[in-house]
């Protein structure tokens, strides 16, 4: 019979493991450190841009709410380049066949729901 855990027999064990993990946490964290301090260097020089872009008398709600959005389409065309070649060739048909009502709100929320049917039909197959 096993005996049960946290026993004298193996609290060496639970040490070690709790150790090893505690070591993968301070790993992690010293990782996270390195990645904000490289991300100081893009983001102060964003600030910057920004500080221009008000310097230059431009409207700054709108000039955040045009960068928030050529922001998402630059992320859902890295998403569509990022699909299978017929994935990708079927979200093309189903964009011409929507014409102008693809460039519609409702148009992009029925692209969006086919690509993630396409996604759980993906993970289905696995």
């Amino acid at each position: 019979m096993t005996e049960a855990i946290g026993h004298n027999g193996h609290r060496e064990q639970l040490e070690r493991f709790l150790a090893n993990i505690f070591e993968q946490d301070d790993a992690l964290l010293s990782l996270k450190g390195e990645y904000m301090a490289a991300c100081k260097g893009p983001r102060g020089r964003i600030k910057d841009i920004l500080a221009q872009v008000r310097e230059a008398d431009i409207n700054m709600n709108a000039f955040r709410e045009l960068l928030q959005t050529q922001r998402e389409d630059r992320k859902r065309q890295a998403r569509i380049e990022a699909m299978e070649a017929d994935d990708r060739d079927a979200y093309e048909i189903l964009e011409e066949a929507l014409g102008e009502f693809g460039e519609t709100e409702l148009g992009q929320a029925a692209l969006n729901r086919h690509k993630m049917r396409q996604d759980d039909e993906t993970l289905n197959t696995l």
